[in-house]
């Protein structure tokens, strides 16, 4: 089946002096900063519906809800996106690495991303939940500061589902995809619980080095192949 994640901007994952940055990508990637709640030192310049909107360290909550809007209009004008079947649409957010049984979810974060864009499309008139049951075993690195894996592999076992997740189209959201690994990880745990997930939304994409000209308020899909943990594949 595989995962799909549609990721509705990009950012350069390299540092400007290692290749040159434009106006755009300094934007893209205060979005990004913004989006996971890190200080930003200077105001910079997000592309939101064809708009040019400022966003600073005061005011970057407001990202969260330019999230919602671009994930609304890119679900709305790709049908063929998403799965198909009965049921409301179930939006089941990643945990933050430090995101386990107990602690409290923060205002930075997938589930308060999956919860504004499940208000947009309620009032559209599409009946819309968020089901938050991932949880980690254990508090994580994070893959920044920290050195935390983005494999699946590593992942995999330390995920938890904690709670029931209800029949629907169901779509995973995150903030940040390098190469799907949390992602992967945590399709891979779910359909261990018999729930199947094949698509997922996330606010930034990180790129290595992106063209002069690379369009970095464009959304993007990503097909990954199902993973698969090693001792299941080889059978040890």
């Amino acid at each position: 089946m595989g995962l799909t994640i549609a990721c509705m901007t990009s950012y350069c994952s390299k540092g400007s002096k290692e290749v040159h940055w434009s106006d755009d990508a300094y934007g893209a990637a205060a979005f990004k900063n913004a989006i996971k709640g890190n200080t930003l030192n200077r105001r910079q310049s997000v592309l939101v519906r064809g708009q040019w909107l400022s966003v600073n360290d005061a005011n970057k909550a407001v990202a969260l809800d330019w999230f919602a809007d671009m994930a609304y209009d890119f679900v709305a004008a790709n049908p063929s996106f998403g799965p198909s079947g009965p049921g409301p649409n179930i939006l089941i957010p990643l945990p933050g690495s430090k995101l386990v049984r107990g602690a409290s979810v923060g205002l930075h974060s997938p589930h308060t991303m999956a919860a504004k864009l499940a208000a947009r499309i309620n009032k559209a008139g599409t009946t819309t939940h968020v089901v938050d049951v991932l949880r980690w075993d254990e508090p994580m690195r994070n893959t920044h500061g920290e050195g935390g894996s983005r494999n699946p592999e590593d992942l995999y076992s330390h995920l938890l589902v904690t709670g029931q997740v209800p029949a629907g189209r169901l779509v995973l959201v995150d903030d940040v995809c390098t190469g799907g690994g949390h992602m992967l990880a945590a399709a891979y745990v779910l359909k261990k619980q018999g729930v199947q997930v094949s698509h997922g939304l996330c606010a930034v994409k990180a790129e290595g080095a992106p063209s002069p000209h690379h369009p970095y308020f464009q959304p993007s899909l990503h097909e990954y192949p199902d993973f698969v943990p090693l001792a299941e594949l080889f059978g040890f």
